[in-house]
């Protein structure tokens, strides 16, 4: 363990000086770029941040993304999401056909 964290560590202090992170485990990466912004993938899980982009976190059958232009979009089996500063919130759920929206106020 203390070898592979020396080399981690080692990789990381190599990276930082070219501004550009990557560091991975048995398990987890992350990459740190500054075009790119932050990005951790995991099993399971997959979570970006990015200036121009906002944050995006993606799992098993579940999605969100947070833009600064664009808002909230949530999706998940058979329900969306979006909440817009141009259109207010909408909701649809494909189970019950229904779709529901409020305007901005």
């Amino acid at each position: 363990m203390r070898t592979e964290l020396c080399v981690i560590v080692a990789l990381a202090v190599v990276s930082l000086a070219g501004c550009n992170v990557d560091v991975s485990t048995p398990g987890v990466d992350v990459k740190v770029n500054p075009k790119d912004g932050v990005q951790v993938t995991a099993p399971g899980v997959d979570v970006k941040v990015n200036p121009q982009d906002g944050v995006g976190v993606k799992a098993p059958g579940t999605e969100v993304k947070v833009s600064p232009t664009d808002g909230v979009d949530v999706s998940a089996p058979g329900t969306k999401v979006k909440v817009s500063p141009e259109s207010g919130v909408k909701v649809e759920s494909s189970g019950s056909g229904e779709e529901s929206s409020e305007g901005k106020k």
